[in-house]
């Protein structure tokens, strides 16, 4: 019985890192502005070099399952850092690589731009 439950909490503990690693990825591509197509040209990479590298789903996976959690919860960041704050907001639209309209928002506020 305790090697089930040993068993039951390491695939517990694997799935928390593999979803871990897929969100810290979504993470640094925003925030070094690349998109999440190009993850599809890294996977060999990652599946080589980097420890759970291959956990990491293709761009369109990321996009649909992930991408929305990490999105919410920068929004709920943003929302806490700028409340009830005089801010500037800068918008700038275009297209991504799949002709789909793209918002570019720029917050700024003292100085600080997010």
């Amino acid at each position: 019985m305790k090697s089930k439950i040993k068993h039951s909490a390491s695939t517990q503990a694997a799935a928390d890192l593999k979803k871990q690693v897929i969100k810290d990825l979504i993470k640094a591509f925003a925030i070094a502005d690349i998109l999440l197509e190009k993850v599809n040209s890294l996977l060999p990479f990652f599946k080589k070099h980097v420890k759970n590298g291959g956990s990491i789903l293709q761009a369109p996976t990321l996009r649909q399952i992930y991408l929305p959690n990490v999105f919410e919860r920068h929004h709920q960041s943003l929302k806490s850092f700028f409340d009830s704050k005089p801010v500037a907001i800068i918008m700038d639209e275009m297209t991504d690589n799949c002709a789909r309209s793209v918002v570019n928002t720029l917050f700024a506020y003292q100085n600080e731009i997010k």
